[in-house]
């Protein structure tokens, strides 16, 4: 569940829309609270999957801004593209090795180029907002994006399947929040959706973002989302950055 290999292998294979844990119809009133609403915000989905939750999330809040698509599935980049109608010809930004349209596997890039990879969307019939999307294919643990870059980072289930890699899991799982915690605007948040309890997943969350930043400048807040599926309860953390 944490290799890049399985997930491709499962998008190609499925070639169907997969939605981890519920869709948003089933919080969407707990979610569009966090929703900022200028147009110059953005919104970076991590480990994007071929989930339609962000997509459905910018609908329903007529969102203006920047949305940002990101998993280390090239399938699943461009599953992303199709329903967002960005042109098929559009580059695809990348990270550190990890082949992308017209980009060589060998190359590198530090911070992501904007020209390269948006997408306006004016109104159209699809979507019925206006904003901009951008595609990237790259490690959540190692973003091509700059420090303070977005106001909203979403998590659904992308720390979970993480923490599947038995021996590496933990250290790449802290790896990614801290990540997660470096791209976030001042007065940003950081939403995630997991069935962990707090008991296990509070302290993965604080000792992460201790190691980022020792003065604590960020606080931590949890919900219970209730019962789905086959009876599990599902959580909602917040972080949110001073």
């Amino acid at each position: 569940m944490a290799k890049r290999q399985t997930w491709q292998k499962r998008y190609i294979d499925s070639g169907k829309q997969f939605e981890w844990f519920f869709n948003f119809e089933t919080v969407k009133r707990k979610v569009l609270p966090f929703i900022p609403k200028s147009d110059e915000c953005r919104i970076i989905d991590l480990g994007c999957g071929t989930s339609h939750f962000t997509l459905d999330l910018c609908k329903a809040s007529e969102f203006q801004g920047s949305v940002f698509l990101t998993d280390f599935s090239m399938e699943a980049v461009f599953h992303q593209q199709k329903i967002y109608a960005a042109p098929q010809s559009s580059e695809i930004c990348y990270d550190s090795g990890i082949p992308c349209n017209g980009v060589p596997s060998n190359s590198k890039t530090s911070h992501l180029d904007k020209s390269a990879v948006s997408t306006e969307h004016k109104k159209s019939s699809k979507l019925k907002t206006k904003m901009t999307s951008f595609f990237l294919c790259c490690d959540a643990e190692m973003l091509p994006l700059k420090d303070h870059s977005m106001d909203l980072v979403i998590d659904k289930g992308t720390v979970d399947s993480v923490l599947k890699d038995k021996n590496n899991g933990l250290s790449r799982a802290r790896q990614m929040l801290k990540e997660a915690a470096r791209i976030l605007t001042p007065g940003g948040h950081y939403i995630q959706f997991t069935d962990e309890d707090p008991d296990a997943r509070l302290s993965l969350l604080e000792n992460s973002l201790c190691d980022f930043d020792v003065y604590r400048h960020f606080n931590i807040t949890y919900s219970s989302l209730g019962f789905y599926g086959n009876g599990i309860e599902y959580f909602l953390y917040v972080v949110v950055r001073k």
